[in-house]
């Protein structure tokens, strides 16, 4: 005999966005990713916000500008710099993750796997609004957002990040409304059912008590009439299957489940805001962090169960989002940016930028090739300078290089050292920013800037050696030019290598290879964003320095030499030898070897050779 069972309930086809993710803790939960309309209020918000930020700080520089001079331009240069291009990155590291404009419309950035975005993620997906933006008003990253299911733009993509919708779950008031001729009562009772209940039959009857009192007495019996098959000859259907439905929203294996989601509920709380300070009452006792792994793991648990036994979705949806928040600030925030500067430097860097030699070579290639050619040709023909360089430029130039007492002039136009240093700041390492987002174009934009800077530079040196004082422009550019074009080139060689994921992924998905590319990508972005500014610190203090040409020059080469052998030898696998000496009866064996020492500290022997001395035996021998 086959088991009765509701009427399936015919329902249309719905869009659904959730996205489920599964924790290390084996239990699956769901995220919401926001549409193109919430995060574009989002950013109108921001935008405003940012819009009087920069109010404020030209103000406020203005008004020390007569105390700190023309430095205060410097600082008004780097505060607009800082403001424009991490400005995001400021909030989404926060506990909340989330600036001011997406906690206003419930939104938080968040990683794929559902934790908090580390530093770096949030840097990138920044970085890439460039991209995003083209050709005007977001254009290009809205076309993403609605032609990908989980509503990324190229940003997005790239860093593995989600903006997804974060409001908040109370779960203590699950009640619907009571309607005025609504005849509430008591609950009766749980009884288990007569017969086992699938999945669905479950959710209807559970959703049948959550919606009791938004009805009439006679719409009640109107829809549990179709029950009766589970019932086994009621008269009225109402009682039975509120008391089922009480039997099932009872969680007989969770011992007091309210106080520990109440107890997780509040430590998030406390590290999503900040306490307020009342010298007349104690701060409240903190939990100890030792006990929120284990708090957070029987959590997941519960929800888990509350899936199997069927709960109220309210009470799912709540302890989903308890695990989400708990997901993000245990799991959150480890990025490769916490290993330390000087490891980044002196590994991450450069052993990255020799993994990409192809592409390195290409893009030396395509900025050094016009570079050398409009510097040693172009004064054969005059028109290839004023084609690139334009009549205006070609004079400017011709005033500031004419003689070293012209490069002082125009330094003074610009005041003091720290204005020419938050200048360059500003301008050139955001040109290197630009150059990374537009390889997001199938690498076109990178291509092109590439060349261009190398065609324009080329032609501007080239001029000044021609028809202006070579010495005063040589010795001016000499000192920062290492880090400075380096740091440009191998910008270029970060956004190529991203729009070569997009035309080429190989045997991954465009997605997967978009962000296997970033993450190959950014520690050279990174470096030689610190190169350019480095340069520009060089720039602004050391090359309007007046020192006689030989000292310029021989510090310009010794940079050049620094730069080459960093990139060469930096980070490479390093070589000790060692003693072994071991006294045995009559004799010593002093063994001389190689260990290669890799970057896990751990050592291997290449070789080993041993010298028996007060033994007639000599000979190799491995260790």
């Amino acid at each position: 005999m086959s088991t009765p069972s509701l009427m399936p309930i015919s329902r249309p086809t719905t869009i659904d966005t959730r996205q489920d993710i599964e924790l290390a803790e084996g239990v699956t939960i769901h995220l919401l990713p926001a549409g193109p309309v919430p995060r574009a209020l989002a950013f109108a918000i921001d935008f405003a916000i940012r819009v009087g930020i920069y109010f404020v700080v030209s103000n406020v520089i203005a008004l020390a500008e007569i105390i700190l001079g023309d430095a205060a331009m410097g600082m008004f240069l780097i505060s607009f710099f800082l403001i424009e291009w991490f400005y995001n990155v400021f909030f989404e590291m926060s506990a909340r993750g989330a600036t001011p404009g997406q906690r206003v419309m419930g939104l938080r950035v968040v990683s794929e796997t559902g934790a908090a975005p580390t530093i770096g993620q949030s840097v990138l997906r920044n970085l890439i609004r460039t991209a995003d933006f083209l050709p005007f008003g977001y254009a290009l990253g809205t076309v993403m957002i609605l032609s990908t299911k989980r509503f990324q733009r190229l940003g997005d993509l790239a860093a593995r990040t989600l903006v997804v919708h974060n409001n908040q779950i109370d779960g203590r008031d699950q009640r619907r409304p009571i309607l005025p001729n609504s005849v509430p009562s008591a609950a009766p009772a749980a009884e288990a059912p007569p017969i086992p209940l699938n999945p669905e039959e479950a959710r209807a009857i559970l959703e049948f008590e959550a919606r009791l009192t938004s009805w009439t007495t006679a719409r009640q019996e109107e829809i549990a009439a179709h029950a009766k098959p589970l019932l086994q000859g009621s008269a009225s259907a109402v009682k039975p299957v509120r008391a089922i439905a009480q039997w099932l929203q009872n969680p007989l294996a969770i011992a007091s489940p309210e106080a520990r989601w109440q107890k997780l509920d509040d430590w998030l709380s406390a590290l999503e805001t900040k306490p307020k300070v009342n010298k007349y009452m104690p701060p409240p006792p903190a939990t100890p962090w030792a006990e929120m792994p284990a708090l957070f793991r029987q959590v997941c648990a519960d929800l888990a169960l509350a899936r199997q036994r069927c709960l109220s979705p309210l009470t799912v949806e709540r302890l989903n989002h308890l695990c989400l928040r708990g997901c993000q600030h245990l799991y959150g925030g480890q990025g490769a940016m916490r290993a330390g500067l000087l490891r980044f430097l002196g590994e991450t860097f450069p052993r990255a930028v020799r993994s990409e030699w192809k592409i390195v070579s290409l893009c030396h290639f395509l900025f050094w090739f016009p570079f050398l050619a409009l510097l040693f040709f172009g004064d054969r023909d005059p028109r290839w300078f004023e084609s690139t360089l334009g009549p205006d430029g070609m004079q400017k130039l011709h005033q500031m290089y004419s003689n070293r007492d012209a490069i002082a002039g125009a330094r003074d136009s610009l005041g003091e050292n720290f204005a020419m240093f938050g200048h360059y700041i500003w301008n050139n390492v955001g040109i290197c920013f630009r150059t990374f987002a537009g390889g997001l174009l199938l690498g076109v934009g990178s291509l092109f800037i590439t060349v261009f800077n190398g065609t324009y530079i080329g032609a501007a040196a080239g001029y000044v050696t021609h028809s202006a004082d070579p010495v005063a422009f040589w010795t001016f550019v000499a000192g920062h030019a290492a880090f400075e074009l380096t740091g440009i080139i191998l910008s270029g060689v970060a956004g190529l290598r991203m729009g070569l994921a997009i035309i080429a992924p190989g045997a991954a998905t465009r997605r997967e290879a978009l962000g296997i590319a970033a993450e190959r990508a950014f520690p050279i972005l990174i470096g030689a964003a610190l190169m350019v500014a480095a340069a520009a610190f060089i720039e602004g203090f050391w090359s309007p320095l007046d020192f006689p040409p030989w000292v310029k020059y021989t510090f310009g080469i010794a940079l050049w030499l620094l730069t080459a052998s960093y990139f060469l030898f930096s980070g490479r696998k390093r070589s000790a030898l060692w003693i072994s000496i071991t006294y045995k009866p009559n004799c010593v064996h002093v063994c001389l070897g190689k260990r290669r020492i890799s970057d896990s500290r751990s050592v291997g022997v290449m070789l080993g050779h041993c010298c028996v001395l007060g033994c007639p035996r000599r000979g190799l021998r491995g260790p």
